[in-house]
C-alpha cells in the first residue's frame, strides 16, 4: 500500500511538469510510464524509430529532472523543506531529480 502511495505521489508530481514538454515528448512519457508500454511498442504506435523514442524519453526526463531540481532548490532556499526531508511528494521529487525515476523497457 505504501509503495502505491509513493508511486501515486510521484505520478502526480511529474504530471505537473508534463505541460512543459513537446507534444511528442509528452505522448512518449505517458505511453511508457502511464500505460506501461515498451519503447519498441511506443515506436510502432507512433510510427517512429525506436532510437527516436529513446531520445525523446531521455530529453523529456532530463527536462523534468531539471525542473524538479529547480523547484526543490527553491523550496529549500525558502526554508519550506529540508534537504534531508523524508516522505511524501518531496522525497519522490528529490529521488526523481537525482535520477531514480523508474525505468521502462
Amino acid at each position: 500500500f505504501a509503495q502505491s502511495n509513493a508511486e501515486d505521489d510521484l505520478r502526480d508530481l511529474v504530471s505537473e511538469y508534463l505541460h512543459t514538454l513537446t507534444d511528442l515528448q509528452r505522448r512518449v512519457v505517458e505511453m511508457i510510464f502511464w500505460d506501461g508500454r515498451s519503447t519498441r511498442t511506443v515506436a510502432l504506435a507512433l510510427g517512429i524509430r525506436h532510437q527516436s523514442v529513446q531520445r525523446l524519453k531521455i530529453r523529456a526526463l532530463n527536462k523534468i529532472k531539471g525542473l524538479l531540481r529547480e523547484g526543490a532548490t527553491a523550496r529549500i532556499m525558502r526554508g519550506e523543506i529540508s534537504p534531508n526531508q523524508k516522505g511524501g511528494t518531496d522525497e519522490a521529487g528529490l529521488l526523481l531529480a537525482h535520477g531514480m525515476f523508474p525505468q521502462a523497457s
